[in-house]
């Protein structure tokens, strides 16, 4: 998360501004960006993974694209594909992951468990807000979209060895399973 903000969000309008079209170029990645979460909000009222946190973890490695063509300087357009796909990505991850949190956590611990994995994915946030423009000064912008990028693709992997998160099935795979396979 304090790539995506602080690269994405933070550099991206300063890379419209100074690479593309402004604001219109912006609005445009932005707002494919938006119609991707609507898509994969369609996409969740029919698909059902056995595996929702892996599927979860995997859409991640989608919020990455975005942020490396920015720093190909490649023009709005591949950025506004790559923008739409991950957003239907960030849907599929919310929907799973929050869908996991609700089958697999006591409901007398429900609230607790939520808050503290918010404060887990959002409490660097602010950071990369606030790292992102100083590094940028004084590494460059398209430096700096390469390591937030690079820190994206390294926080997935790195989640990807958690067995649990490997492992863990919905409760309607689970029912699927014969016993001797749990």
């Amino acid at each position: 998360m304090a790539a995506f903000y602080g690269c994405f969000m933070v550099l991206g309008p300063i890379t419209a501004e100074r690479e593309m079209d402004g604001a219109h170029s912006w609005a445009l990645i932005v707002g494919s960006q938006s119609v991707g979460l609507l898509v994969g909000s369609l996409l969740m009222l029919r698909w059902h993974a056995s595996r929702p946190i892996l599927v979860a973890t995997l859409m991640t490695f989608l919020f990455v694209p975005p942020i490396a063509l920015l720093a190909l300087g490649l023009g709005a357009w591949p950025v506004a594909v790559a923008a739409f796909v991950g957003g239907i990505a960030g849907e599929v991850f919310s929907v799973y992951w929050y869908t996991a949190l609700h089958e697999h956590v006591a409901p007398e611990a429900l609230s607790r468990v939520s808050a503290y994995d918010a404060l887990g994915s959002l409490a660097l946030s602010p950071l990369g807000v606030v790292v992102a423009g100083p590094l940028a000064d004084g590494i460059g912008v398209h430096a700096t979209l390469w390591i937030g990028a690079a820190v994206g693709l390294a926080s997935t992997v790195a989640v990807l060895f958690v067995p649990e998160v490997r492992s863990l099935r919905s409760r309607a795979a689970m029912r699927a399973l014969p016993d001797s396979a749990l």
